[in-house]
């Protein structure tokens, strides 16, 4: 919601402070799968993580290019229009680069560290405390803080990634969801993934542009949006990912 709130309401810098607890949360619950129930199953842990990210981000691509190929003089649209690479199709969206999706940098990101994480980096205590080192120095020397530069990088996710990361290695556990708050999480990555494009709708039909009109405006359809592709692609899809599980196990 604070991602929400930052790129259509105020602009302020809360959604970095949510981007950096999305790394941390990641760090960590990749760690767990790949010491746990997917280690040195690099291919089922792939063929699970594609699963669950990418149908709901085409569905969000599609509908942007439709919106885009429908309203090119938008200011979103002019810059963006001529420019869908397979890269983009792919989730690997250079922060720079005019996207389709303006959130899915963050997914480029998200990709690289997971790859990192089922290639070992982080497979024990000792590794994981070295890369943890190592993202801690360049921080430091290349100030590579929230407020920074920096901060679109797949190098300012390291030290994130590496701390939750080591907190799984330290024995942190975190409390299971459960009731709203388990429907509160299933909805966050298609609320990230949506609410740009919700936005840019909203903006266009009310002629408003960026500011807190805009955010209250645009939150109702963005959260109906995030709870249908819950309800209509996330749910059938987790039943097939547990039946992959479970066909994996036997």
């Amino acid at each position: 919601m604070v991602v929400v709130q930052t790129h259509l309401g105020s602009g302020h810098y809360g959604g970095r402070v949510a981007v950096i607890g999305f790394y941390l949360l990641s760090g960590y619950l990749m760690t767990l799968l790949c010491c746990g129930p997917y280690c040195g199953r690099f291919q089922a842990f792939w063929t699970n993580r594609l699963i669950r990210v990418f149908p709901t981000y085409w569905i969000i691509y599609l509908a942007s290019v439709l919106w885009l190929w429908r309203f090119p003089a938008t200011p979103w649209g002019a810059e963006v229009m001529g420019n869908y690479g397979w890269w983009q199709i792919l989730g690997i969206v250079p922060v720079h680069f005019p996207q389709v999706n303006p959130s899915a940098w963050a997914l480029s990101v998200e990709l690289f560290w997971w790859l990192a994480i089922s290639l070992g980096i982080a497979a024990t205590a000792w590794r994981t405390g070295l890369w943890l080192m190592a993202s801690t120095i360049f921080v430091v020397v290349f100030g590579a803080w929230p407020l920074s530069d920096w901060y679109t990088t797949i190098w300012f996710g390291s030290f994130w990634f590496a701390l939750g990361a080591f907190g799984y290695h330290a024995g942190l556990k975190l409390p299971r969801d459960e009731g709203w708050a388990m429907l509160a999480g299933a909805m966050s990555y298609p609320l990230f993934l949506c609410h740009m494009l919700v936005g840019a709708i909203v903006g266009h039909y009310l002629e408003i542009g960026r500011g807190w009109p805009l955010f209250f405006a645009a939150l109702p359809f963005t959260l109906a949006l995030s709870l249908a592709l819950v309800l209509w692609v996330e749910r059938p899809i987790n039943r097939y990912r547990k039946q992959f599980r479970e066909s994996q196990e036997t």
